[in-house]
C-alpha cells in the first residue's frame, strides 16, 4: 500500500485547508513542533500527532485515540470538516478516500471513475486492514499501547486477530456445532429409517393381505360365474319347457271363438225372445180387452134377458121390436167381439210356441257354454301361469346374462391395493436406500467433523508456533539494530489442556546477557524496556505486512524516545533510518526532542499560532525538493 497524499480541513487545530505529501523518497523523516500560541508548552500541542490523526480519521471514522464526530472538528470554527487520503493499492489501483462530518459522509474514487458511498465495512474490505491492524503496523502512537505494553489477554486478543487464528477456533465451533447437528441428524435419519422400516413391514402384511384377497375374491369370481352359468342353463330349460307347455294350448283360441259364437247366438235368441215376448204381451193384452168388452156386452144383454117393453138402460118404454133390435146388434157386437178374442188367442198360442222354442234354445245353449267357459277359464289361468313362468324364466335368463357378463369384466378390486401397495412398497425401499446412504454420508461427515473439532485447534496451535517463531526472528533482529546484543525475546501463548480445553495467555520472556533463565519481559525497565517495546512493535508490525501480504511506503513513530538515554536514542534513530532504507519506506519520526542527526532526509515543523496549526518547511525539506524527491 503506497500513501500518495493527505488532505485536511478545519480538523482539530489544523483550521482551513491543508495538504501533506506522502509520497517521498524512502528514509527517515523528522517531524517535531512549536507551540507559538502557548510557548511555554514547547513542542507539545502543537498538532504534530494530528496528521496522523487525520490519516486514520479518514480511514477508519476515528482518532487514535477515539475521537468521533464534531470532536475532530476545529473548535473554534463552525462548518464542516473534512479529509482525504490518497493512495495505490497492489501497485496498481489508485484510490481516493474522503470523509467529511456535517454533513456526514464516506465516499471512494478509483482511478478516474466517479465518487460512490461506501459503509466502513466496504473501505475495510478495500483496504485489507482492520484499526487494530493499521495502528500496529503503520502509526505507532504515543497514545496508543505498544504491543508488550498490553496485558496477556489483549496481547493475545490482538496477535490472534492480526494473525487471524480466531477463525481457526471458530472453525472448531463450527465443527462442534455441526457434529452437534450431524448427530441431530443421525438421529434424526435413524428414526427416519426405523419409521420406513415399521411402515415397510405394514406395506409387506398389506400387499399379503392384499393378494389373499384378490385370490379369494377371483375364486369367488370364478365359482359365482359356474353358478350363474348353471342357473342360465337351468333357465333356458324351464323356458324350453314352459314354451312346449304353451303350445298344448293353443286350441284355447278356438274355444273362445266356439264361446264367442254360442254368446253371440244365445244375445241374438235373447233379442229375438224380447221381440217375440213384446208380440205376446200386446197379444195377450189386445186379448183382454176383448174379453172385458165381451164381458160388458154379455151383462148389457143378461139386462136385456126378460125385458118386454122397459128399456133397462134408460127405463123408458121401448117395443119389443127395439128391444130385439138392441138384442142383436148387442149380439152381433159380441159376436164380433168373440171373433176378434179368438184371433187374438191364436195370436197368444202362436207367440208362446215361439217364445218356448226360443227359451228351450237359450236354456240349451247355456248348458251348453257353461262347461265350455269353465275349460276356457280353466285353461285360461293355466296359459296365464305359463306365460308368467315364461316371463319370470326370460327374466332370470336375463338376470343370469347380465350376471356372466358382469363377472367376466368386472376388476378384480384388490389389483389396485396390490399394485398401490407395491409401489408403496418400491418408494419406501427407495426411501430407506437414501435413509441409509444419507446416513452413511452423516456418519462419513460426522466422523469427519469430530476430526476437525480437535484439528481445527491442533491447526490452529501449528500457525501460533509458527507465526510465534516469525514473530520471535522480527523482535530479535529488531533488538540486536537497537543495541540489545545477546538478548532474545521467546513468546509463549495458549496450550492445549489434557481435558481438550485451551489455556489461554500470552507471555513475552526475555533472556539477557545476565542472566540464562527466561523472567517475564514485565520484570524490566527503564531504558532497556523502552528498547524491547521498540522491538516487539517493529518485529509486531512487520509481521502484520508478511501476514497481509503488503508493501508499505510509510511509517509513524509518534514519540518512542520516552525512557531512552542519548545512546539509547541515537541506536532508535539508526534503526529507524536503516529500516526506512530496507523496507524501502518513508518513516516519519515525531518527537518534541530535538536530535543532532544529519540522516534525516528532510525536517518538518507543525507550527501552531493564534489562527490554528500549520505545516512549516524547513530548508532541509527545500534542499529536499529542490534536489530532486517526488
Amino acid at each position: 500500500m503506497k500513501f500518495i497524499n493527505l488532505t485536511l480541513h478545519n480538523f482539530k487545530s489544523f483550521a482551513g485547508d491543508h495538504e501533506f505529501n506522502l509520497d517521498r523518497p524512502h528514509g527517515l523523516y523528522f517531524l517535531k513542533g512549536e507551540n507559538k500560541s502557548e510557548p511555554r508548552l514547547g513542542a507539545n500541542g502543537s498538532g504534530k500527532s494530528t496528521i496522523w490523526d487525520a490519516l486514520f480519521w479518514t480511514l477508519y471514522g476515528k482518532t487514535l485515540r477515539g475521537l468521533k464526530a464534531s470532536n475532530v472538528r476545529t473548535w473554534w470554527l463552525s462548518g464542516s470538516c473534512e479529509t482525504s487520503v490518497e493512495f495505490v493499492k497492489d501497485g496498481v489501483f489508485f484510490f481516493t478516500v474522503r470523509r467529511s462530518w456535517n454533513p456526514n459522509s464516506l465516499t471512494i474514487t478509483e482511478g478516474n471513475g466517479p465518487s460512490r458511498i461506501v459503509t466502513q465495512d466496504d473501505l475495510e474490505e478495500v483496504l485489507g486492514l482492520g484499526p487494530d491492524e493499521f495502528e500496529n503496523a503503520f502509526i505507532i502512537g504515543q497514545f496508543s499501547h505498544m504491543f508488550f505494553d498490553l496485558a496477556s489477554a489483549p496481547k493475545l486478543a490482538l496477535f490472534s486477530d492480526i494473525m487471524g487464528l480466531q477463525y481457526w477456533m471458530d472453525c472448531s465451533a463450527d465443527a462442534s456445532a455441526q457434529v452437534k447437528v450431524l448427530g441431530n441428524d443421525q438421529h434424526e435419519i435413524e428414526l427416519e429409517i426405523a419409521s420406513l422400516d415399521g411402515r415397510l413391514e405394514q406395506g409387506e402384511e398389506a400387499l399379503e393381505e392384499a393378494r389373499r384377497l384378490h385370490l379369494d375374491f377371483k375364486t369367488l369370481s370364478a365359482n359365482t360365474l359356474m353358478d350363474q352359468q348353471d342357473k342360465l342353463e337351468k333357465s333356458q330349460k324351464d323356458l324350453t319347457a314352459s314354451n312346449k307347455e304353451l303350445k298344448k294350448h293353443d286350441h284355447l283360441d278356438e274355444l273362445q271363438s266356439a264361446i264367442d259364437e254360442m254368446e253371440d247366438k244365445i244375445e241374438e235368441l235373447t233379442s229375438k225372445r224380447s221381440v217375440e215376448g213384446d208380440k205376446l204381451k200386446s197379444a195377450r193384452g189386445k186379448m183382454d180387452k176383448a174379453y172385458a168388452k165381451i164381458e160388458v156386452v154379455e151383462e148389457e144383454l143378461y139386462k136385456f134377458e126378460g125385458v118386454e117393453d122397459t128399456c133397462p138402460f134408460c127405463n123408458q118404454t121401448v117395443s119389443k121390436a127395439h128391444i130385439k133390435k138392441e138384442v142383436k146388434a148387442l149380439q152381433k157386437k159380441k159376436d164380433k167381439l168373440n171373433e176378434e178374442f179368438f184371433k187374438w188367442d191364436a195370436e197368444d198360442s202362436k207367440y208362446s210356441k215361439i217364445l218356448d222354442g226360443i227359451n228351450l234354445n237359450v236354456t240349451n245353449l247355456v248348458k251348453d257354454i257353461g262347461p265350455k267357459r269353465i275349460n276356457w277359464k280353466i285353461a285360461q289361468e293355466t296359459v296365464h301361469e305359463i306365460k308368467s313362468d315364461i316371463q319370470q324364466d326370460q327374466g332370470e335368463i336375463d338376470k343370469h346374462k347380465e350376471n356372466i357378463k358382469r363377472i367376466k369384466t368386472e376388476k378384480n378390486p384388490y389389483r389396485d391395493q396390490i399394485d398401490s401397495s407395491m409401489k408403496n412398497i418400491s418408494a419406501l425401499k427407495k426411501s430407506r436406500k437414501e435413509s441409509n446412504e444419507e446416513l452413511k454420508d452423516t456418519l462419513t461427515d460426522l466422523e469427519g467433523s469430530k476430526f476437525w473439532v480437535k484439528g481445527f485447534k491442533d491447526l490452529r496451535l501449528f500457525l501460533v508456533e509458527e507465526a510465534l517463531l516469525m514473530l520471535e526472528v522480527e523482535v530479535n533482529n529488531c533488538l540486536i539494530q537497537l543495541g540489545l546484543i545477546n538478548w532474545e525475546v521467546k513468546f509463549d501463548v495458549e496450550r492445549e489442556t489434557k481435558s481438550g480445553t485451551v489455556s489461554k495467555g500470552f507471555q513475552v520472556l526475555i533472556r539477557s546477557p545476565d542472566n540464562e533463565e527466561l523472567v517475564p519481559w514485565e520484570a524490566w525497565s527503564g531504558g532497556e524496556s523502552q528498547r524491547l517495546r521498540l522491538g516487539g512493535t517493529m518485529g509486531l508490525a512487520n509481521l502484520i505486512l508478511q501476514r497481509k501480504g503488503m508493501v508499505s511506503n510509510l511509517q509513524i513513530w509518534d514519540e518512542p524516545s520516552q525512557h531512552l538515554s542519548p545512546e539509547g536514542l541515537e541506536d532508535l534513530v539508526d534503526l529507524l533510518a536503516q529500516r526506512a532504507q530496507t523496507l524501502n519506506q518513508q518513516i516519519f519520526l515525531v518527537d518534541h526532542n530535538s536530535y543532532d542527526y544529519g540522516g534525516f532526509e528532510a525536517v518538518f515543523c507543525v507550527e501552531k499560532g493564534h489562527g490554528g496549526s500549520q505545516i512549516v518547511v524547513t530548508e532541509d525539506e527545500i534542499r529536499l525538493r529542490d534536489g530532486g524527491g517526488r
